[in-house]
């Protein structure tokens, strides 16, 4: 029969250590045989950053988190400048533009108005 978690969303040192070792693994593995591209691998090293950072904070947290090491992907991947178009087109596109009617005709109007 299994036994109810004393603290849902909690990990263990032993279970930690065991998966950190894994990604840490996985990242030797793409750094030593050159996988992908340098924006590849580091993203690679800040999943690693964010895994290790993730599994002690409190649950609560963890979605603000993940929000914030995903806009850190995009700024370290895109650089700052075109991290923030790309972060800005998207909530444009998905906060404003439903609202306003029809969304194909503004999903056009948006796609012609970024060539």
């Amino acid at each position: 029969m299994l036994r109810p978690i004393a603290n849902p969303g909690r990990i263990g040192f032993a279970p930690f250590l065991f998966v950190a070792a894994e990604v840490a693994l996985a990242m030797l593995v793409v750094r030593q045989f050159q996988v992908e591209s340098t924006a590849f691998r580091r993203i690679v090293l800040l999943a690693f950053a964010g895994f290790l950072v993730h599994a002690w904070i409190p649950l609560p947290w963890r979605m603000a988190s993940f929000v914030l090491l995903s806009l850190g992907a995009i700024g370290l991947v895109l650089g700052p400048r075109e991290g923030a178009w790309f972060v800005g087109i998207g909530l444009l596109k998905h906060s404003v533009l439903p609202h306003l009617g029809d969304a194909a005709e503004h999903h056009r109007a948006l796609a012609r108005a970024l060539r």
